[in-house]
């Protein structure tokens, strides 16, 4: 999936990063409605505003600090709290790879699940060590549908796994990007916006010749799951 330019400049603006906008441009239009959790966010974050949300919509955030609807919840051990069926839909929202136990966490989203809700989320791939508090693994597509399945999930119309990028030279960008603390990203943010239309540019003409570049080089995955 390829990003507006807008998406990535905006977030290199705010000393944010090529990931930021590539999530956005993977979220934008998928639809939470009812009620809905968000694992691991701590607090509302600004994604929330990507997605449609229906009239019905009602979020909670579950985190392992606690939130003013929810106890301090330990997505590896503890059970998420709510019952048996009664959440429509679910995101994992780069948590994945901070949790060392992460089938506990994707059989309790399962288990709250409606039959038929949607599980949606986001993990990185090229990407720097970051703790959160701790970053153990990165996930390939082929692992996600595996993890998922297992779990009693379905694909959503051959959807399921999305890559998300642009290429070989913006993961390069992207990790040199984070190199820099994010102040001094903000302070030369109009250097790296300039630089993006040439990053987007050489990406689109090595991609003549290699088509699955974006397969092969991704920054990371957006998934949308079914629970069964």
């Amino acid at each position: 999936m390829l990003p507006r330019f807008s998406y990535l400049a905006h977030e290199i603006w705010r000393g944010n990063t090529l990931w930021r906008g590539c999530m956005r441009a993977a979220l934008v239009g998928i639809q939470l409605d009812g009620c809905v959790i968000d694992l691991g966010s701590g607090r509302k974050q600004e994604y929330i505003s990507y997605f449609n949300r229906g009239e019905r919509f009602s979020l909670t955030s579950i985190d392992q600090k606690g939130t003013p609807h929810s106890p301090p919840t330990d997505l590896e051990r503890d059970a998420i709290p709510f019952s048996n069926q009664t959440v429509d839909a679910v995101l994992m929202m780069n948590i994945l790879e901070h949790l060392f136990n992460y089938p506990h966490a994707v059989k309790e989203a399962a288990r709250v699940m409606r039959p038929g809700a949607i599980l949606v989320g986001v993990v990185p791939f090229f990407c720097h060590y970051h703790e959160g508090p701790r970053d153990f693994f990165r996930y390939t597509h082929e692992a996600l549908i595996r993890i998922f399945a297992n779990a009693g999930f379905s694909g959503a119309l051959g959807k399921e796994i999305i890559p998300l990028g642009m290429g070989p030279i913006s993961v390069g960008f992207h990790c040199l990007h984070l190199a820099f603390p994010k102040n001094v990203r903000k302070r030369f943010r109009l250097f790296f916006i300039a630089l993006l239309p040439f990053v987007l540019f050489a990406d689109t003409m090595i991609r003549q010749f290699s088509p699955l570049l974006i397969r092969d080089f991704p920054l990371g995955y957006r998934f949308l799951f079914v629970k069964k």
